[in-house]
Order: C-alpha cells, then structure tokens, then sequence
C-alpha cells in the first residue's frame, strides 16, 4: 500500500451519517477513488448511500469491515467520542485516516492517535474544511506575509440564532434555494403547498398546526404527536382548515405488509384473536438527538421504534378500535455511562437518559383480539428482532420472513410468497412519499391517514399511562 502510482485508492467510511454524505459526494467523483464499503450501526443509513454511490459492501462492525476488506484510507465519520477507537483501529489495519472534526472527544484521546499514527508510519488529518475556504487562505496569506505584524488579540464568533440545523448538506445534496432558522419565518414568506414536519415528537402538534394555517398539507412523520390530546388538536385542525394531514407509516408500504394486510382481508385468518409485535435490539440506545429524553420524545424505545411494528400489525388486523391496555416499563441500561460494554453506539449522554429500555405490554380490542407488544433499546437477546405475528381460529402468519399459515387438504400448510417487490427501506420510502404528493396534487387516497397515527398514538398513551401506574390495566 506504500505505493499507491497508478492504482485506485479503495476507500472505506466508518460512520453513515449526514456528513458522510458530504465526503461521498467528493469522493465519487474521482476516478483515482474506489469507494469500498460502509460500517455503522444503521442498515437504513447505508443502503441510501449504497444505492446512491455504488457501494458493494456494508458492515455493523467497523473491525470486521477493516478485518475483511483491504481498504487504503477511511473516513471516520462517528459521534466524537468514538473517534479515537475508530481511527486507531483502521490506522492499525494500515489504513491512512480523515477524521472529521473535532479530532477526538479530549486532548489525551487526540494524543493517543497521533501517537498512532507516528509508531504505525499511518496518515491522520483532520476535516477542518474551512482552512480550505479563499478567504481563510487570503487571511493566512496575509498573515505570513507579516500585515498584522505581532497578533495581539482574536475574536472567534460561531453563533446561531436558534436549535441545530443540519441544511447544508441537504441544500447541496438537493439544490434547495433557501434555508430558515423559524419555521414560521419560512411559511410566512414562501408560498408552500406541502411541508414535511420531521421536527422532535414534542414539536410535531405545532409545527403541523403552524403548517396547515399556512395552507399547507402535511406529512408528519412518526409518532404523530407526543400524546393524543395533541394528536386530536392536529386533526381538529386538519378537519377545521381543510388541509390533508398525513403519518409518515412508511412500514405498511412494504410489501410484506401489503401481502399480509391483502391476506387477512381475505379471510385467510379467519377472526384474529392474537398478535404479538417485537422491535427489539440487543444494544442501540441512539448517541445522536434527544432520543433519551421522555420530555422532548415522550418515550424511548416503545414510541420510537415500537411505533412502526405495532403500526404495521393494526393496519393488517384491520385497524380495530382498543379498548385497554397495560404495561411494564424498565430503565437498566441506558441511564449508566456506555464504555462498560462494547458496542457500535457507544457514546449515549447517559445523564439525560429519562426514558425506557425496554417495554413489554399488552392491548385489548373492541373485538375481543389481544396484541401483545415488546421494544426495546437495549436487551439480552441474541440479536436485533423486527416482527410481528398473527394467531386466527383459521390461520396465522409472520411478517418476517412473510409466511402464512393454514390447514389445507388435510395438513398443515406454510404459504409464502413467490415474489414481492423491493423491500428496501428506500423502496417503501419511496412509496410513502410518493403516495402524499398523489394524495395532494390528485386526491388519490392516503394509505397512512392520520386518524391511523391517532389510534396508535392513544394505544401508546395508554400504555405509557398503564407503566407510570404499576402496570395496572388502563382505558385507551
């Protein structure tokens, strides 16, 4: 790998996320650059940049990916505090290294990878983009040339006047004229139809009802609000203003989804009476957002992830009406600083973490069907489980792999389908975006109606509800 004259330097990513983006969009435009593969914990993460850079190999594990692929640079794009760990561990693999900025969570770490870096003969820099800025250049120019004589004094400003955007790289990635700290700033001076609202839970109510007194129609992504009361409001609005509310359910545009929903319509299950729904991983408490504050969420795990699996599996039972619910709660894990155990999302701010680990709970219906439902952020499992499971007095199924079972001929029969279209994460994104702008330009009928999000909403509610009282089964 000394030297690399004519060869492709095959280059590989340790961390998935927006800024990955950026080094990506660079990179594949080189023809001297051979993007290898991706490692980070979110599947959803590289498939978008796989499909969209042509990237052959994905990992969950950074080590295999440096143990498996004979890589000459990575870029290591993590949350700070795993910097360290990542670039020594490539830099070992005899990999050269671009750390984004800063260089590591602390000094001391910073020095452990320089310190690398010297006894490996391995290259480290760091991203700090803006030397390559004309005008820092002009400014160090001048300063070497000696205009400033001896520098006295240094005001350093970087201010913004509110939250954390994350605009630049999707105004590049997707040519996006204007940016705006105040959403209302926003739809006060442009003339929008439709607006995505993918703002914290505890926002989603008035950025939605902000939105729709703008005369726009709204996508709001999941769960629809951070409790029903404000769920209803969301819809009085929608009912009050005559504009379209969607949920962003994108998980019953996948087609295991549709093939079990067209299933029970049929009659292939006959009267539902059980269903039991898992979101469940082993170790991924998200180090990035406010995923661990109940405050800004209005949960952890059973309305961030549980959402979309409990979702899926009331749209196939044909969204009957609940009745009751009741639910334990556990918090173990989360709440304790992360170096204690390995994993790929160490780094969580374990001293805001306020909401569950793990939720175990169980919902009645009008009908007399029962779903029993289990999410987690962080289990002693083997692995990661998404899936639901239906039981009916003439058949059952499983989502995952998507099967149906029935009594035919005189046996036993497991029926799965011969074919079904992309199931990629994009694939149903698509889908669902593609159905809100039919369902805003043509009228043509939503699949995730936001009367759907309400019913889950006060399932979830109630569950929360049913936990903070001991477990006692409450009214939904």
């Amino acid at each position: 790998m000394a030297n690399r004259k004519n060869k492709k330097l095959r280059y590989g990513f340790i961390g998935a996320g927006g800024i990955a983006g950026t080094h990506l969009r660079d990179l594949s435009r080189r023809e001297d650059v051979e993007l290898v593969a991706m490692a980070d914990i979110s599947e959803t993460s590289m498939r978008g940049y796989q499909d969209r850079f042509d990237i052959p190999h994905a990992y969950s594990d950074w080590k295999e990916m440096l143990r498996i692929e004979a890589l000459d640079a990575v870029s290591v794009c993590t949350p700070n505090r795993l910097h360290e760990r990542a670039a020594i561990d490539a830099m070992k693999a005899g990999c050269d290294v671009l750390c984004e900025k800063p260089l590591a969570h602390s000094a001391k770490a910073g020095e452990r990878m320089l310190a690398a870096s010297r006894d490996l003969g391995r290259k480290l820099v760091i991203g700090f983009q803006y030397r390559f800025n004309p005008r820092t250049q002009f400014l160090r120019a001048a300063a070497a040339d000696g205009q400033f004589g001896k520098i006295l004094y240094t005001r350093v400003k970087a201010l913004r006047r509110r939250g954390i955007p994350n605009w630049g790289g999707y105004q590049d990635r997707f040519d996006i004229p204007h940016v705006y700290s105040d959403w209302k700033e926003m739809l006060r001076v442009e003339a929008l139809d439709a607006v995505s609202v993918c703002t914290p839970n505890r926002l989603h109510e008035r950025a939605a009802i902000d939105a729709m007194k703008a005369g726009c129609d709204v996508l709001c992504e999941k769960p629809l609000a951070h409790s029903a009361k404000a769920g209803e409001r969301m819809l009085a609005a929608s009912r009050d203003l005559g504009r379209k509310l969607v949920i962003g359910f994108q998980y019953r545009f996948n087609p295991r989804t549709q093939f079990l929903r067209a299933a029970a319509a049929d009659g292939q299950f006959g009267k539902i009476l059980y269903t039991r729904v898992k979101a469940l991983r082993r170790r991924g408490i998200p180090n990035w957002g406010v995923f661990g504050q109940k405050e800004l969420q209005g949960g952890g795990p059973l309305i961030d992830i549980g959402v979309h699996v409990l979702e899926m599996a009331h749209y196939t039972m044909g969204s009957p009406e609940p009745a009751s619910a009741s639910a334990d709660m556990y918090t173990y894990i989360g709440n304790k600083p992360s170096n204690r155990v390995e994993s790929a999302w160490k780094g969580w701010d374990y001293k805001t973490y306020t909401v569950e680990d793990l939720a175990v709970g169980r919902i009645r219906f009008e009908n007399g069907a029962v779903v029993h439902i289990e999410a987690a952020f962080a289990a002693h499992i083997e692995k990661d489980d998404w899936d639901f499971q239906i039981m009916g007095e003439k058949g059952g199924a499983t989502w995952d792999p998507p099967r149906i079972f029935r009594d035919q001929a005189g046996h036993m029969v497991d029926t799965s389908p011969g074919w079904l279209a992309e199931e990629t994460f994009q694939g149903m994104f698509t889908r669902k975006m593609n159905n809100f702008v039919d369902h805003c330009l043509y009228d043509t009928p939503t699949l995730a109606p936001a009367e759907d999000g309400l019913a889950v909403q006060r399932m979830l509610d109630a569950l929360y509800r049913s936990a903070e009282r001991g477990g006692k089964e409450v009214n939904v």
